[in-house]
């Protein structure tokens, strides 16, 4: 359904299957990395998910056509969430601030019983709504767990 691709030796990637959508699973030691994925079967799945399994998500950008949702997430206790869109052609010093009401947002979660930086589990990132609706195929991600 989904073939991805690492662009970091390091990292690894796994594609599961699942009821409703995909699942990629990012596995990145050291925190930092990038990939590519492509949607190979016919129709697009209802849902991607990012299960990153880092120690935080400090910033993650989802590039697509001309679109790039750029999303980055505090290690404070409340996990605030930060989003914004920019278009190929736009300047890149002036992003647009998105909410969770916007088709560009990604739904991000901490699935670990333990605070960041994490130790278990992991971070799932829902990959746009417009994304999914644009019939893009294919699209790329860069992750950064914490700046060092």
């Amino acid at each position: 359904m989904i073939r991805v691709i690492s662009h970091n030796a390091e990292a690894r990637l796994k594609v599961a299957v699942e009821a409703d959508g995909a699942v990629i699973e990012i596995f990145s030691p050291q925190g930092i990395g990038q990939a590519a994925f492509e949607i190979t079967a016919p129709n697009a799945p209802e849902k991607i998910l990012l299960r990153f399994h880092l120690r935080g998500l400090e910033e993650l950008r989802f590039a697509y056509h001309e679109t790039v949702v750029t999303a980055s997430m505090t290690s404070s206790d409340k996990h605030d969430i930060r989003q914004n869109l920019s278009r190929a052609g736009e300047k890149p010093a002036n992003p647009q601030v998105i909410s969770s009401s916007s088709p560009f947002w990604m739904q991000i979660r901490v699935k670990s019983r333990g605070a960041i930086p994490l130790r278990e589990g992991y971070i799932e990132v829902e990959a746009p709504a417009d994304f999914l609706q644009s019939g893009a195929r294919q699209a790329s991600i860069q992750w950064i767990d914490f700046y060092r």
